[in-house]
């Protein structure tokens, strides 16, 4: 019996590998996507900002996903650079809302539209890959797959390494306390982000009363102190909190932002934070991922049909975009000004991100690199994006209070 032969094959069912082979599949081309769970699995990255009502419009999904009883989100609330509040209200978005949802119904609802449109799913473990007379060769704990082309989408924490992706750029070194709470009745619909002298707060509600809270910190900060001793620092987190329980123990979770030196080559790519990772403080990373997954199903619909040049205009544009997500997130921790002694705040906004590796010079090797510097190596360094009066542009504000920019 032969190995089953597909015109491109997916690894890695989250969001940005389902949206390639969705796009791939209704593009007409046979794929195959790859996912090691039944999507049974602890998930994070739960809140979705108004904009992501695009990609899913794009994909066909708006329709079912507003049927699937999500919490709407209506904003942002944040205690950055002073102990006031900001405000960035969803009522002023387009959109309207964001939302709050369950990632496991999400990530499963995306899988099964992918099976629904043609693509066959695999529920399996990817092992190891090798080219060979112009097809690869994927060994999963199921079969030997073979395609023209491969994406690889498996995340941040999988254990799959493809070889020919290059080598791991940090603008960023973090690691994050991760843990869901039960509330007796949900507060408030709103993400809360707080700082303090260790780093800072990430919390929101959940489908199901339920809160997930982050902390988002340095790795030496973790080995000594507990997810009671940081949360003790950030007061309104704390207090939405309240009578809540927590679900599990804290899971400690790689937050480090980063970008692969090489992630397209010849018939082959690399999607979603198997290529790249977004500083969490955006709060675009869900969206981020739909609309890169979308964006590379297209590619790879391109290699297919013979351009042999887009794979590095793709490479191009998402080190452009790294090289000005570092930029800006250079402004954002330069604003908050009330810890100047603190190593994790200090490490930010002197633009190393707790890390001495060059975001954008980190490429030496003749592979493609941002066409600009964002955070150099050693003493120069380039300001972060400002308002005429030379400050981080601002949002909506309140009482004072500098609104963070997610």
């Amino acid at each position: 019996m032969s190995a089953p032969g597909y015109d491109a094959v997916v690894i890695g069912g989250g969001p940005a590998g389902s949206a390639a082979a969705l796009t791939l599949a209704r593009g007409g081309a046979a794929v195959a996507l790859i996912e090691q769970t039944q999507y049974e699995d602890l998930r994070w990255g739960e809140t979705l900002s108004p904009s992501v009502r695009a990609p899913l419009e794009t994909l066909g999904l708006w329709q079912r996903f507003t049927r699937a009883n999500h919490l709407p989100s209506l904003g942002v609330m944040s205690y950055w650079g002073t102990s006031e509040v900001a405000y960035r209200d969803h009522a002023f978005h387009p959109f309207r809302t964001g939302w709050h949802v369950d990632r496991r119904r999400f990530d499963a609802m995306l899988a099964d539209e992918c099976a629904a449109s043609g693509a066959h799913l695999w529920h399996a473990r990817a092992v190891a890959t090798h080219r060979e007379s112009a097809r690869w060769h994927v060994v999963t704990t199921a079969d030997v797959l073979h395609s023209r082309l491969l994406v690889n989408a498996a995340g941040r924490h999988a254990s799959f390494v493809m070889p020919e992706a290059g080598q791991r750029w940090f603008s960023d070194c973090a690691v994050a306390l991760v843990q869901t709470f039960e509330v007796e009745t949900p507060r408030f619909a709103w993400t809360l982000i707080e700082s303090s002298a260790n780093g800072w707060a990430y919390s929101a509600p959940l489908p199901g009363n339920r809160r997930v809270v982050m902390f988002v910190t340095e790795p030496q900060v973790v080995r000594t102190a507990s997810m009671p001793d940081l949360l003790a620092a950030v007061t309104h987190t704390r207090r939405a909190l309240q009578n809540a329980g927590p679900c599990h123990a804290p899971l400690v979770q790689n937050a480090s932002t980063w970008c692969r030196t090489r992630l397209a080559g010849h018939m082959w790519l690399c999607l979603g934070e198997a290529a790249t990772t977004l500083d969490p403080l955006s709060g675009r990373g869900l969206a981020r991922a739909l609309m890169d997954g979308i964006a590379g199903g297209r590619t790879a619909l391109a290699m297919l049909a013979g351009d042999d040049n887009i794979a590095e205009r793709f490479q191009s544009r998402i080190h452009r975009r790294f090289a000005t997500d570092a930029v800006t997130a250079l402004g954002y921790y330069r604003a908050e000004r009330r810890w100047t002694d603190s190593s994790f705040w200090r490490r930010r906004q002197d633009g190393r991100g707790g890390h001495s590796v060059d975001v954008v010079s980190g490429l030496h090797s003749g592979e493609s690199r941002p066409s600009r510097s964002s955070v150099s190596h050693g003493s120069t360094t380039l300001s972060p994006p400002t308002s005429s009066a030379g400050r981080p542009p601002p949002g909506r504000r309140h009482r004072g209070g500098a609104h963070k920019g997610l």
